[in-house]
């Protein structure tokens, strides 16, 4: 009994990923509105070799490796994505969770936000 409820405890998904306010404290995204193309050009790069294979291509949450997630990856242009700020996109590329893994030592700040960037180009 006590090994299937571990097994039902491992495969739940975990709740809704909300951004404590003090964590988005002095976080703004740095890119002028004149750098806006370019930095979305640098982010759909990094997309397609750091997150499509999850997030799939366009950013639907069906990339192949996202079905051995426990929670599946989110989709990106889903209106609940489109409604977090940029420093809550931000925050959780910055910190991960769960299946998500923490982009701060894989990507610098400015490549992060590149990626925020091309997020919401997305359609």
């Amino acid at each position: 009994m006590h090994a299937l409820f571990l097994l039902w405890l491992a495969a739940a998904p975990l709740p809704a990923w909300k951004v404590p306010p003090a964590a988005l404290k002095g976080v703004k995204n740095p890119v002028p509105a004149v750098a806006k193309a370019a930095s979305v050009e640098r982010g759909q790069v990094l997309y397609a070799k750091e997150c499509s294979s999850c997030h799939g291509a366009l950013g639907k949450g069906d990339g192949p490796d996202g079905m051995y997630f426990t929670t599946p990856p989110s989709d990106l242009t889903a209106p609940t994505v489109k409604q977090q700020s940029d420093a809550e996109l931000f925050v959780k590329l910055t910190q991960g969770r769960g299946d998500m893994k923490s982009y701060e030592k894989v990507l610098d700040a400015a490549q992060r936000w590149d990626l925020i960037n091309a997020v919401r180009a997305m359609k």
